[in-house]
């Protein structure tokens, strides 16, 4: 994660349109060393939650005038490990509207916090940073799920290399017991060989044994016989 990403994080965004309840909270924020940024409207709101914030701080005439549709559709698609906290500035008015206007409220943006007007600036800032406290822990959920996806990324990449050389392994002991059936194939072509070139030679000498036996006899005969018949 990026400083910029971090900062852009940490800050609260305030939406008040009417009078300098704005510029009044975006004074004590700046006091207590919060970071904050003041938004115009709600879409403007929607914008900056884009880019990152910590919590919401937002008088609920804001979303009479710019409605909260777009808003329910940005909670609604919170990944899971975030629940994004607003906290609602409310008026004195008790009527059954108001009232009802509020619980709509709660039930449609989730993490909502209603706070009445006027407050003690102690009050709105010790729940702000209780608000922001639950938000960090949020932070820390996610970066460990981006650890833990990581990490079995990571562990994925070395199953497919530690995969891949095993198969490269059984390949080079395919081929290896390829050769040496080969290599045992001519070594026992070539025993073959030898015992046929053995008995081969040993045919040959008995017979060269018989044949000099026969020749030597016939030349006795020629020389000692005078008759025809026997040199014939």
């Amino acid at each position: 994660m990026t400083a910029n990403t971090e900062q852009l994080e940490q800050r609260v965004l305030v939406l008040a349109p009417i009078g300098r309840d704005a510029q009044a909270a975006a004074q004590h924020l700046a006091e207590s060393k919060l970071d904050s940024v003041i938004c115009d409207d709600v879409d403007d709101l929607l914008a900056k939650l884009g880019e990152g914030a910590v919590i919401a701080l937002v008088t609920e005439e804001a979303f009479l005038r710019g409605g909260t549709h777009a808003l329910e559709k940005w909670v609604a698609g919170q990944p899971p490990w975030s629940d994004f906290p607003f906290i609602v500035l409310t008026s004195r008015a008790t009527s059954a509207a108001a009232q009802a206007y509020r619980m709509r409220l709660v039930e449609s943006l989730g993490n909502v916090s209603l706070l009445e007007r006027p407050l003690n600036i102690v009050t709105l800032l010790s729940a702000i940073r209780s608000a922001m406290r639950a938000r960090m822990r949020q932070y820390q959920v996610q970066y460990h799920l981006l650890g833990r996806e990581t990490f079995a990324a990571q562990l994925e990449d070395q199953v497919r290399e530690r995969t891949r050389q095993l198969e490269e392994t059984n390949e080079q002991l395919r081929q290896q017991i390829t050769e040496r059936r080969q290599v045992e194939a001519a070594l026992q072509q070539a025993q073959k060989m030898e015992v046929i070139g053995q008995m081969t030679g040993g045919v040959a000498h008995d017979f060269n044994n018989l044949l000099a036996a026969v020749l030597g006899n016939l030349e006795l005969a020629t020389r000692r016989g005078k008759d025809e018949n026997i040199r014939r």
